[in-house]
Order: structure tokens, then sequence, then C-alpha cells
């Protein structure tokens, strides 16, 4: 443990304060990946101010840190999702095989899949625009650092499938969901 006293005097700061950088294994429930997050304590008699600082790669924002491309290391529940979608045997490869491709320009997010160097299923998203589609509603939006599409209803606004894309551990998660089924897919930057 370090203490730092202050050097420059600020009537803002309360100089009988101490600052302390706390270890990351003294501050491991705050993040798992063992990046350079840390603790910022101050204390002013009786009150302790705590300030968690992360700065992974998890924290930055979505429509930066998931342009590039990216190709399919692990999956959960993808053949039985896949098998409830009736997807088609090329659209299965895709999932399964597909490198995916994130560009972002001027707030509009441009996704492809890449599969026997063809490029497929072209889709862009205007960030927090809805459009309809016959009976249901499909917008994309950033929650949580995650980039969401979620397609409701029209008549009653109830949600038909959902996909959410973060990253977690340098690692893309797509989490797919249609009702009750769900998949989760991983992938790992190539480029």
């Amino acid at each position: 443990m370090t203490t730092y006293s202050p050097c420059i005097h600020d009537e803002n700061i309360d100089y009988d304060s101490s600052f302390e950088l706390v270890d990351e294994e003294k501050i491991d429930t705050l993040d798992d990946t063992k990046s350079e997050s840390f603790q910022f304590v101050s204390s002013k008699g009786e009150t302790t101010n705590e300030v968690n600082i992360d700065s992974n790669e998890n924290s930055i924002p979505i429509v930066t840190s998931i342009v590039g491309k990216w190709k399919p290391v692990s999956s959960k529940n993808l053949e039985t999702y896949c098998k409830s979608q009736q997807l088609g045997e090329l659209a299965e490869m895709a999932w399964k095989h597909g490198i995916v491709c994130y560009e972002v320009k001027d707030g509009i997010v441009h996704v492809h899949t890449e599969l026997l160097d063809k490029k497929l299923n072209f889709n862009t998203f205007n960030l927090g625009v809805r459009i309809e589609k016959g009976q249901s509603s499909v917008i994309c939006r950033i929650e949580n650092n995650k980039l969401n599409t979620f397609c409701t209803k029209l008549i009653d606004g109830t949600e038909l499938w959902r996909v959410e894309r973060f990253i977690q551990n340098g690692k893309l998660v797509i989490l797919n969901q249609f009702g009750e089924i769900k998949c989760e897919r991983y992938y790992e930057r190539i480029v």
C-alpha cells in the first residue's frame, strides 16, 4: 500500500485526507480480468469516500471496442438455437464459423459476416432509430455499454427477440434470445 500526500495547495482538497493505491488482489471484486483497476480512498474525520476506477477494455465505449473483425471461438446452446430458428445450412455455418465484422460510420453500425471469402448478412443499425417491419419493430441502442437490438410486436410491445453484444475479457460476446431459447457466442478479435 502506497500513501501519497498532496504537494500543490488547492482549497478544494482536504489535506487531512490520505490517498492510497490498493493492490488489485485486495479489490478483486472490482475486476475479474486482472486489469489495471484501482480504488481511490479519501477520509475526513469519520467519513470515508471510495471511488473505484476501472481502466480495462470493458470500460471502452462499445461502439469503439466492437469495431473490427472477430472469429468464433466457442458457443453455448448454439445447435438448439439454430434448430429453433430453422436456419438454413448456410446461415447455420455462418453462425458457427463466420467472421463477424463491425464498422461504425456517422453513428450507423454496419455489420456483416464473412464465410468462405463471401460477405453475408449485411445489416445496418442507426442507433436509437426504431424501424417498423410488418407487425413488429426493431431498435438498436446502447445500454450498460452493450449494443442491443430488440424486436417487439407493434400491437402490444411484447419482445419477440433480442441480441446483446458486449466485450468481456477481451472477447466479443453475442447473446441471442428468441422467446425462452437463448444462445451465447464468443469471438476473438483478429483485426
